[in-house]
């Protein structure tokens, strides 16, 4: 696992290599809203994509920091705020994926709805496919946050 200290990163809007699609939050750039396919959720998620300001200008793989927003957020949620944008100086790429409000998970009631699924294996081989990562476990990252009061967010 990557220590949480090398977090970080930023996006350069001419990226060939994604779908774009126009953020629902307002200016995030530099980062750009790509388009998920998901065969475990049976339709297409947006994710927010920062990669560090090096990507362009060098062949190596970049680690990957998966943040999850909180309930009632969205993928937009971090990278409208400025601190987001000052990840621009790390080298990582930073990507926070759309699940409204899941908590991440699958759901028992909702089989059509696996979340889970979709962020651990969907989301991340879709980054691991697009960008130069470094594929493996230690090359990921997701730090924890408290979702409310009391209630700690699990890591991975």
């Amino acid at each position: 696992m990557l220590s949480i200290g090398i977090v970080l990163t930023i996006i350069l809007p001419a990226l060939s290599l994604l779908a774009e699609v126009q953020s629902p939050g307002g200016d995030i750039s530099p980062a750009v809203v790509v388009t998920v396919p998901s065969p475990s959720l049976g339709a297409e998620q947006l994710a927010t994509i920062l990669l560090p300001a090096s990507y362009n200008q060098s062949n190596r793989r970049y680690p990957v920091l998966y943040l999850l927003h909180g309930g009632g957020q969205d993928h937009t949620a971090f990278a409208t705020r400025s601190w987001f944008r000052a990840l621009a100086s790390r080298d990582m790429i930073v990507v926070t994926p759309r699940v409204g409000d899941t908590w991440y998970v699958n759901s028992a009631a909702d089989p059509k709805a696996r979340y889970e699924d979709f962020v651990a294996k969907d989301l991340v081989e879709f980054v691991d496919g697009r960008y130069r990562t470094v594929a493996s476990r230690e090359g990921r990252a997701s730090p924890g946050f408290r979702w409310a009061p009391g209630v700690p967010c699990c890591s991975a």
